[in-house]
């Protein structure tokens, strides 16, 4: 088995021809979407979003909010057993605002059932200026509705996102490792 530190120096030297952050975000997108022909159905959708509330569960950083999605009986948030995955969709490069996009929101706006979950996928990379607090606040705008929405931080490590470029976000985005919690 190859080890993090192995991959992670892999990565390094294809990432200018052959592993980008594009294709990851692809890739992703098309293992989450349940209605795609790659033979998971609902399941690998299932097994992320169960991965995500591990890792929040376990952040120091992340609060868990009444508009996160739960398992067991006790805690705020919804049940994630309550949704029903069937009129999931997902969608690459989600417009938020000026020139600025999303790589990966996964939503479902059948009533009762409202939920999104927005991912940023910094591969080699980190976030921006005010660009994790443009998105939060342009969603909460966009889907006042939705019962759920969870804020995906995702690297190849789980590293949070920077604090000096965006002060204070760290507690609405929870961080997952493509090692950890998707490979």
């Amino acid at each position: 088995m190859i080890q993090p530190e192995e991959f992670h120096n892999l990565c390094q030297q294809l990432s200018a021809s052959t592993l980008t952050e594009t294709w990851l975000s692809d890739e992703l997108a098309y293992l989450l979407d349940p209605h795609r022909d790659h033979g998971f159905k609902k399941q690998f959708c299932l097994a992320f979003l169960k991965s995500l509330i591990e890792a929040r569960l376990q952040s120091t950083e992340t609060k868990t909010l009444n508009t996160h999605l739960r398992r067991g009986k006790g805690g705020k948030g919804t049940l994630l057993s309550k949704l029903s995955l069937d009129d999931t969709g997902v969608v690459r490069e989600f417009y938020i605002v000026d020139n600025r996009y999303i790589d990966i929101v996964m939503l479902n706006l059948q009533r009762g059932d409202r939920f999104a979950v927005i991912i940023e996928n910094k591969y080699l990379t980190q976030n921006s200026d005010q660009q994790l607090s443009t998105y939060r606040q342009r969603i909460k705008e966009m889907m006042p509705q939705n019962t759920v929405i969870e804020y995906v931080y995702l690297t190849l490590h789980g590293d949070p996102p920077h604090q000096e470029r965006d002060p204070g976000e760290e507690k609405y985005w929870t961080s997952i490792s493509w090692f950890k919690h998707i490979l």
